[in-house]
């Protein structure tokens, strides 16, 4: 037995691969990958899992990349939006008066294709036909926002809540590469034909961060670098420690983040002009998405937007 043979039996009987589901401790019926490469991501999953934690399906917000469960109530919701503009111009006619201006958009849903890279990181990339979401607003994105746009993974529902709770409260790192293939999926999906420049993750509080022990966004967002390519940078940072987020409306999230974050004032030069990927773990309000996007963008950032594992 040569030593390179000796030694990978070892640290197999060291370390064995996992013979369980993550999620449900269910048999997986396949062997531990080693690397993220779609389009198998989840290969720590049994396939009942695996079935379940699927992407969010289009029709898509083209703001915050929810899914729309009817268009036609994204029709209606810009329909109304029009005529209460309308309304106002009629009701004031003076010419002092600047008319309320909305972002126009079809009246009905029409579908695109765009050619995109795959970066599946094995061999060379290839184009493919992929169908964009329909340019629609759902009722909480008629409003504008610093970011382009934000996309994610999957629904913070079920077994990606869970994942994501163990991953963050119960500090179950093993379950990193799980997290992070789902981001590339979604970068795969969603962001790989936007020319980015830099990798920025959501910051945490230096309390926090000696509490949980990680940054949760930084790891993310180093595992998506490596995937991608993509530089990453870490110029934000959070000076304000908040607590009781989680039950706040977004307009009290907005005011309660005003002053949290900023940018370290090393990197400004480096930003400027720059398109930047901002990487977290979740989009609730996107409160967070804003206020971090406002601070670069008043930083000299060119474009700001968003990926997540869920929203």
């Amino acid at each position: 037995m040569n030593i390179r043979l000796w030694w990978e039996t070892f640290l197999g009987l060291l370390y064995p691969a996992a013979s369980s589901c993550l999620v449900c401790s269910g048999p997986i019926h396949s062997p531990r990958a080693d690397r993220i490469s779609p389009p198998d991501h989840m290969p720590m999953l049994c396939p009942t899992c695996k079935q379940r934690l699927t992407p969010i399906e289009p029709p898509l917000c083209m703001v915050c990349g929810r899914h729309l469960e009817r268009v036609n109530r994204a029709i209606e919701t810009k329909r109304m939006y029009d005529t209460h503009a309308r309304i106002i111009q009629d009701r004031v006619p003076s010419a002092d008066v600047q008319p309320v201006r909305l972002n126009r958009q079809p009246t009905e849903p029409q579908w695109e294709t765009s050619e995109i890279v795959n970066h599946s990181g094995m061999g060379d990339a290839r184009m493919e036909q992929r169908k964009f979401e329909p340019s629609l607003r759902c009722r909480e994105c008629y409003r504008q926002t610093s970011f382009v746009f934000s996309r994610s993974y999957g629904a913070y529902r079920d077994e990606l809540r869970e994942i994501l709770h163990r991953y963050k409260f119960m500090r179950e790192k093993e379950l990193l590469p799980l997290l992070a293939g789902f981001l590339c999926t979604a970068w795969d999906m969603h962001m790989a034909a936007i020319p980015c420049d830099f990798l920025v993750p959501v910051p945490i509080h230096p309390q926090r961060l000696r509490e949980r022990g990680f940054n949760q966004a930084y790891q993310l967002a180093q595992e998506l670098s490596g995937y991608s390519k993509i530089p990453l940078l870490n110029p934000l940072r959070r000076d304000i420690h908040l607590t009781g987020q989680a039950m706040k409306t977004r307009k009290e999230r907005l005011l309660a983040l005003q002053g949290v974050f900023s940018v370290e004032p090393f990197y400004v030069s480096q930003l400027s002009g720059k398109t930047i990927l901002l990487i977290d773990d979740i989009y609730t309000t996107g409160s967070t998405a804003e206020a971090c996007s406002r601070v670069l963008l008043e930083a000299g950032v060119g474009a700001v937007y968003v990926l997540t594992v869920a929203r």
